[in-house]
């Protein structure tokens, strides 16, 4: 290889020879930091587990730019991102839903921990934010994993919040016994019955695509993710046009959209579980079964948009 660069190929390809000269025949004994290290942390630090959490990181940062995420301490465990935030007591772990990221819920996280001081815990589901997508035969596999690891970390003693997909995989969790009856569970737009059929994956991706920041405004108006044009954020559809430049996040998105119609649910008046409701929604029915407390006049994306009166609303039923 080296002396194809020599000879000429440097200039081809751009790449320097002397970027090279790591290259070479001899041999490392690695049994040392075998002994040094347990094998939990060499699998995370092998090149199989870490070359998909990197380019992740690259294509996010490509996509968006630097993305600020203080206060947070950010974490990878099982090829997952999380973010955390030191606190008392038992943890509070949110669960974002689709075209969406654990960014996306840090004010609402925030606000939580000023006014609980519990332990606040957010993650990248796979595929989205800097998740690297996690391809399984059983889609909805990988994402129920992630419930397991965040149960392993926590000793199973976490409340659990989720949004849209989020409350989703939360209910199927729980019926897989994922999740303990022991366990609040404080789903928010239980996305359990969509009133209208979605177009076909394709021609969603290319409309995706190509809609200008103006339009999609328009079209997830008209879906009911917010109920008044004040209530959207101001980076939210720039940076939702921008996620749509990348194929991780856009065919994440489209896939686990795709997935979502596909899941029953099953119907629970279990006392561990609440639910609220933004009745501006238009996509999906008010749900029945699913033990709900309050309804209130907003929008599917209402954690995003209200993060201080979510914050209310879920610190009734903590």
């Amino acid at each position: 290889k080296k002396k194809i660069m020599t000879l000429g190929g440097s200039r081809i390809t751009g790449i320097s020879k002397d970027s090279l000269n790591f290259i070479t025949n001899r041999d490392f004994d690695n049994q040392q930091i075998k002994k040094d290290y347990p094998a939990s942390v060499l699998e995370e630090l092998s090149a199989e587990a870490s070359i998909p959490l990197v380019v992740a990181d690259i294509d996010y940062t490509l996509t968006f730019g630097k993305q600020e995420q203080t206060p947070f301490i950010k974490k990878v465990i099982n090829q997952t991102c999380f973010y955390h935030l030191e606190g008392q007591g038992e943890p509070i772990v949110l669960v974002h839903g689709l075209f969406s990221e654990a960014a996306d819920l840090f004010p609402l996280g925030i606000e939580l921990h000023a006014q609980t001081n519990r332990s606040i815990w957010l993650v990248d589901l796979p595929g989205f934010g800097r998740s690297p997508f996690k391809p399984h035969q059983q889609v909805i596999t990988p994402y129920l994993e992630v419930i397991q690891t965040i149960q392993k970390e926590t000793n199973r003693k976490a409340t659990f919040i989720g949004h849209s997909f989020g409350a989703a995989l939360l209910l199927e969790a729980s019926r897989k016994n994922i999740l303990s009856n022991m366990q609040k569970l404080i789903l928010i737009q239980p996305p359990l019955a969509k009133r209208t059929k979605d177009v076909p994956m394709w021609l969603g991706k290319i409309a995706l695509k190509t809609m200008s920041t103006t339009q999609l405004a328009k079209y997830f108006m008209k879906q009911g993710l917010f109920s008044t044009k004040e209530q959207i954020p101001d980076t939210y559809f720039n940076r939702l046009k921008k996620s749509f430049n990348s194929p991780r996040l856009l065919n994440t998105n489209l896939l686990l959209n795709k997935t979502l119609h596909q899941m029953t649910f099953e119907k629970t008046q279990s006392s561990n579980i609440s639910s609220i409701w933004g009745i501006a929604d238009s996509s999906y029915e008010q749900p029945n079964g699913v033990n709900l407390k309050r309804v209130v006049p907003f929008g599917h994306h209402f954690p995003i948009s209200e993060p201080v009166k979510t914050a209310e609303y879920v610190l009734e039923f903590l």
